[in-house]
């Protein structure tokens, strides 16, 4: 396993703390981050990973929209 494929396994399974860190660390995969975060999304609810209502995206919005 390489580590693109180490990162990408491990921000699917970070908390939201985690995926920000990753996000914020990893600018090449952030790409790939986003479809993980949008395969999620349009999974059917009852397959869907719980997390906390605001996605880790949110909070990264709302800190540049405060600036």
């Amino acid at each position: 396993m390489n580590r693109q494929e180490v990162l990408l396994n491990e921000y699917a399974s970070a908390d939201e703390t985690g995926r920000l860190h990753l996000f914020l660390t990893h600018r090449e995969l952030r790409d790939c981050f986003l479809r993980i975060e949008l395969e999620e999304l349009s999974m059917a609810p009852k397959k869907r990973v719980a997390r906390p209502a605001r996605r880790c995206l949110d909070r990264l919005q709302s800190s540049f929209e405060a600036i």
